[in-house]
């Protein structure tokens, strides 16, 4: 379970930085390359413990952050008129992401759990001296 808890967390931290740079990208060019420093570092903490399909949705929205960045600036009126062009299917650039966790994060879980009841009750069966 510690586990879960612990990835629940790395992966809060990359949807808040990747929100917050996603945002800024519309309406503001990058400088440099630091711009995603920090994106990139929570992705290469992702590769230590967390599954591939988790990774490759991280490293899909940094490049939907950069390609933004690289995109002419846009105003909130723009997001709000591609918000209603859209409506039924507005894509949300953490959506895939967000899916992959959740799966990741309940199999860990699951895991963890059955892991917790086998250990219980091989205690249980254990003989008694």
């Amino acid at each position: 379970m510690q586990q879960a808890v612990i990835r629940e967390a790395l992966y809060a931290e990359f949807v808040a930085e990747a929100a917050g740079r996603q945002a800024d990208a519309w309406s503001h060019e990058a400088v440099g390359p630091e711009v995603v420093a920090g994106l990139w570092s929570t992705v290469a903490r992702m590769r230590l413990t967390s599954s591939r399909a988790v990774v490759n949705e991280a490293e899909a929205v940094v490049r939907n952050v950069i390609e933004a960045y690289a995109a002419p600036n846009r105003t909130f009126n723009d997001l709000r008129q591609r918000a209603q062009a859209q409506a039924r299917e507005f894509h949300d650039p953490l959506r895939e992401f967000g899916e992959a966790c959740r799966a990741e994060l309940l199999a860990v879980r699951d895991s963890s759990v059955a892991s917790t009841a086998k250990r219980s009750g091989s205690r249980r069966n254990a003989p008694v001296i």
